[in-house]
C-alpha cells in the first residue's frame, strides 16, 4: 500500500529493525537521532513505489540530511538529500520509480559547512504521490 512507512514517529514499521551507527545514534522518543550511518536491517522492495520520502529536522542547527539507497552489494544507488532546519520539520524526497527489487535504506547524519551534525528523522516512507 502507499504510503509504506518504515519508521513513523517513534515506531519501526513493516517488520523493520535498525543497526545504529554509533553510541550517539538512537531512537529518541518520536524520532531517530542520527550522527553517522544508521541503517534498516531489512531490505525493502521498491518496485511499486515512485518516491522515498523522509521528514526531518536538524538537531542543533540547520544542515543537509541524506538518506542513501543501497543495492544488494551495498553500492550507493540513489540519495534523498536536502536542507533540514532546526525547529521546523521538512519533507525531503527522491524519485525511485526506476528502481526495482530489494534495497537497503541507510540514514546519514547532517553536514553544514563541512561540519558533521545530527539529524532527527521523524518519518521515513515510500509513496506513489
Amino acid at each position: 500500500t502507499s504510503p509504506l512507512y518504515l519508521f513513523r514517529r517513534g515506531t519501526l514499521i513493516s517488520g523493520q529493525s535498525l543497526t545504529l551507527g554509533n553510541l550517539n545514534d538512537k531512537i529518541n522518543g518520536d524520532h531517530i537521532e542520527v550522527y553517522t550511518g544508521t541503517y534498516f536491517n531489512n531490505f525493502v522492495d521498491l518496485t511499486n513505489y515512485k518516491f522515498l520520502k523522509f521528514v526531518g529536522k536538524g538537531t542543533y542547527r540547520s544542515c543537509t540530511a541524506t538518506i542513501s539507497i543501497l543495492n544488494s552489494s551495498l553500492d550507493n544507488i540513489a540519495n534523498a538529500s536536502g536542507m533540514v532546519k532546526t525547529g521546523t520539520e521538512t519533507t525531503i524526497f527522491t524519485d525511485i520509480s526506476a528502481l526495482n527489487g530489494l534495497y537497503q535504506i541507510y540514514l546519514n547524519g547532517g553536514v553544514r559547512s563541512g561540519v558533521k551534525d545530527s539529524v532527527n528523522y521523524y518519518e521515513i516512507y515510500l509513496s506513489n504521490i
